[in-house]
């Protein structure tokens, strides 16, 4: 069972009001979810708050914070994920896509950047960047780990 509310959209002038034609989405929203599923062998609760802002078309940023409390017959725990995501959109062919996240359990930091290129319908060309942090428990730093960069490319045949 899941129930969302959505809190009301709170208008951000920043610098300046924007102007009476803008898009609706200059703007910022927030959602909060809680859910409590129930597994085989136990419960979860969940619940998790969004908050997003999009100042105009070509910018985007949100931040979200998420408990599950997992209940099992024979362990019980607690996990946290926050999450922040910064999406600019340069034209209608490029765009570059960051997200970051960071959880108790594994106690690592992730970061996912992806640059998406459009060159015709149906083609798409994405670089993506993976890079992970770990927490060290001798100095409470966090030490980067694994890094990959990937190109991929994509073609739709169309007859």
């Amino acid at each position: 069972m899941e129930t969302t509310w959505f809190v009301p959209v709170l208008a951000l002038l920043w610098g300046s009001a924007p102007a009476a034609d803008a898009p609706a989405l200059t703007k910022a929203t927030s959602i909060a979810r809680t859910e409590s599923p129930l597994t085989i062998d136990g419960e979860i609760r969940s619940v998790e708050v969004d908050i997003g802002w999009r100042p105009s078309k070509h910018f985007r940023a949100s931040v979200s914070y998420g408990i599950d409390e997992v209940e099992l017959s024979q362990d019980e725990f607690e996990a946290q994920l926050v999450s922040a995501q910064f999406d600019f959109v340069f034209s209608n062919t490029v765009s570059w896509v960051n997200l970051i996240q960071y959880d108790n359990v594994s106690e690592s930091i992730g970061l996912n950047s992806r640059l998406h290129w459009v060159p015709q319908a149906g083609r798409n060309v994405y670089l993506v960047l993976n890079h992970n942090y770990e927490e060290r428990m001798s100095d409470n730093s966090f030490h980067s780990t694994t890094t990959d960069l990937t190109l991929k490319a994509d073609y739709t045949f169309r007859f």
